[in-house]
């Protein structure tokens, strides 16, 4: 896609790479709101699904290169692991508020990947409403789970919050708080 071996102009690059996502998303399909792989009878006769499959989800911001009037010239980005038990990971990432299917993509990973209506998905992310969304319909077996390091962020907020209390049970706390982080 990008030959290294004499110098392009960005404006190329960028050609090659719009044309590249293009194809790409040609190929993805439409986009799917909700899991229609099958009706509940086809789902309970298929086969015995393989080992759970991990999906990592986290978002952030990314500065963008133009910066519109009034915006902070940011756009949040959205990416991803599909770690099975058995064979290879895949990796996936979008922008949020710019992909039309990012449902699709998702799916698409897994699908790729072997997954069956029975098999079940942990989807671990930060706990916000863009990550917890995309996982939310896109398979009937999955669980979500918030990430130990956002769980970690939380408790520090509570431990941040309960050192500016004043008090003889200022103490206690601290320690019952400490006590709940390492217990988790």
């Amino acid at each position: 896609m990008l030959p290294i071996d004499h110098g392009l102009h960005e404006e190329t690059i960028r050609q090659h790479v719009l044309a590249t996502a293009e194809r790409l998303e040609a190929q993805l399909g439409p986009e799917q709101f909700a899991y229609d792989g099958a009706s509940q009878c086809e789902i309970e006769t298929s086969p015995e699904p393989a080992a759970p499959i991990t999906v990592g989800l986290d978002g952030g911001y990314v500065r963008g290169r133009d910066r519109l009037p009034g915006a902070n010239g940011c756009f949040e980005v959205i990416a991803g692991k599909s770690i099975p038990e058995e064979g290879p990971a895949k990796v996936f990432a979008f922008v949020h508020r710019v992909d039309r299917k990012p449902k699709r993509r998702l799916r698409s990973v897994l699908e790729s990947q072997g997954i069956l209506p029975r098999q079940h998905i942990t989807f671990l992310c930060d706990g916000g409403d863009t990550v917890r969304e995309l996982g939310a319909l896109v398979h009937p077996r999955s669980e979500h789970i918030l990430d130990w390091f956002h769980v970690a962020m939380r408790i520090e907020q509570l431990l941040q919050t309960t050192r500016g209390l004043q008090g003889s049970e200022k103490e206690n706390l601290l320690k019952d708080i400490e006590r709940v982080k390492w217990y988790l």
